[in-house]
C-alpha cells in the first residue's frame, strides 16, 4: 500500500482555527470511475471515506496501487480537487507502450533531449551533452559532453566522447 499525507494549511482559512482546515473532509474516489475508494490508516486498518484533517489541517491515508482523485471540502463553494494522484509502486520491470516528456530526461546522469535552450531543432543523448546550449539550433550531439560549451553555433553533429566539447559559436562543423 501507498501513503499520502496532505494538508489543508492556507487554503481554508479561519479567524479562530488560524490557517488550517480543522475537520474538513477529504474524499479520496478512485479517478477512473470516481467511487470511494478502500482507505486505510497509516497502521492500515480500514477507516472511512471521507476522513476529516486533524487539528494542524493535515490527513494521511493508505490505498492500494491505483489513480485516484482527491476531494477537499467535496460540495462546497471551497472545494479543491487533487486529480489524478498516481499511488504505485513502481519496483521492478516496467513496460511502458508510450512515454511523453515535455522536458529533457535524465537517465544515471546521461541526458536524453534537446539539451540546453530546449530548441526543438536539437538532439542530445549523453552526459552533458548540449549543456550549455542557448540559441543554437540544428545540433545534434551523441556521447559525453559532445558540444558541452556550445552556446550559439548551430547544424552541428559530434558524435563520441568530447566531440566538439569546446565548440561556443561555430557552424556547420
Amino acid at each position: 500500500m501507498k501513503v499520502f499525507h496532505g494538508s489543508t494549511i492556507l487554503q481554508f482559512d479561519s479567524a479562530t482555527t488560524g490557517n488550517a482546515g480543522v475537520s474538513v473532509p477529504v474524499t479520496v474516489r478512485l479517478n477512473s470511475t470516481q467511487a470511494l475508494a478502500t482507505i486505510y490508516d497509516l497502521d492500515e486498518v480500514l477507516i472511512a471515506n471521507p476522513l476529516s484533517t486533524d487539528s494542524k489541517g493535515n490527513y494521511a491515508f493508505k490505498v492500494v496501487d491505483g489513480i485516484y482523485d482527491i476531494v477537499i471540502n467535496e460540495g462546497t463553494g471551497d472545494e479543491v480537487i487533487i486529480e489524478k494522484v498516481a499511488m504505485l509502486d513502481l519496483t521492478g520491470d516496467i513496460t511502458v507502450n508510450s512515454l511523453t516528456s515535455t522536458l529533457d530526461a535524465s537517465v544515471h546522469d546521461i541526458t536524453v533531449g534537446r539539451g540546453g535552450g530546449a530548441i526543438s531543432t536539437n538532439t542530445a543523448s549523453g552526459y552533458k551533452a548540449l549543456q550549455n546550449n542557448t540559441t543554437g539550433a540544428g545540433n545534434t550531439a551523441s556521447g559525453q559532453e559532445a558540444l558541452r560549451y556550445n552556446t550559439t553555433g548551430s547544424n552541428n553533429t559530434a558524435s563520441g566522447y568530447q566531440a566538439l566539447r569546446n565548440n561556443t559559436t561555430g557552424n556547420n562543423n
